[in-house]
């Protein structure tokens, strides 16, 4: 769009889910008045320019959030997805549990980075976010009183269960504190990103499939006197680098499904 010189003001909402428009031009000499959600929708808008004398001078970035979809799920949860600087933002907002069927915002998996859980969402199922490929935080309001996040991973409120590793979480290392006992199927499911795991001597149940396809992970620091890690066959499927699994007890045989188990660990990993 190229705007000329005698506009003066321009209304909120004005562009709004111009999902094609990728470049805004102002011909005056500077930029009318103007609300930030006159582009909401417009995921694409990449440029907006003002030509100063025939001078064209481009912003580094667009200083908006740009809503794309908002709407209801069942009768008492609500969400609102958003694009702000590049980044998808999924809000859940709203009262009680969120029902796995028919959840419209799926559509949306692949562009969602981060997740903001508000303080009144009660129930999440537990596979709602093993598509979401691009993930890297998951953010719960401070007031709620059955999820916690730390460092953008998602937990039940008492830290017992780590619910969600976000696939795209940019760190290599993570260590589990000592409050988790459980570790979810699918929990770290895809997470490309990390290469060295500790485990808490607290732990007493690993799911089938909680380390599916973390194709990076090479080393496992294991600190309890549990058999957990050969529960389960298919615990580390997928994870084609996973050579060493430092462990404090002894383990029928040398190996667990072909990964090299060293029996011996006397100072913990730093990260």
């Amino acid at each position: 769009i190229i705007m000329n010189d005698g506009v003066k003001y321009i209304d909120e909402h004005a562009f709004g889910n111009c999902t094609n428009l990728n470049t805004f031009i102002f011909m005056g000499l500077k930029s009318p008045s103007f609300y930030i959600p006159i582009f909401d929708g417009c995921i694409n808008l990449t440029k907006v320019l003002v030509n100063m004398r025939y001078v064209s001078f481009e912003f580094e970035k667009i200083p908006v959030e740009r809503c794309f979809d908002q709407g209801e799920h069942g009768t008492n949860i609500k969400y609102d997805f958003r694009i702000k600087n590049q980044t998808g933002i999924l809000i859940l907002s709203g009262n009680g549990e969120i029902d796995r069927k028919s959840i419209p915002w799926d559509s949306y998996s692949s562009k969602i980075n981060q997740v903001i859980i508000q303080n009144n969402i009660t129930s999440i199922p537990s596979d709602l976010f093993n598509y979401y490929s691009h993930l890297n935080s998951i953010d719960v309001d401070e007031n709620n009183m059955y999820y916690k996040s730390i460092n953008g991973v998602l937990y039940n409120y008492n830290e017992s269960i780590v619910i969600k590793y976000p696939s795209e979480k940019p760190e290599s290392s993570f260590m589990l504190s000592d409050k988790v006992m459980l570790i979810p199927e699918y929990a770290f499911k895809e997470c490309y990103n990390l290469i060295t795991l500790s485990i808490n001597s607290n732990l007493t149940e690993i799911a089938n499939y909680a380390f599916y396809y973390c194709s990076n992970l090479s080393s496992i620091f294991y600190y309890g006197q549990s058999r957990i890690l050969t529960q389960y066959p298919g615990v580390f499927s997928g994870c084609f680098k996973l050579q060493n699994i430092f462990v404090l007890v002894s383990y029928p045989g040398d190996f667990i499904s072909n990964i090299r188990v060293n029996k011996a660990l006397l100072d913990p990993p730093t990260f």
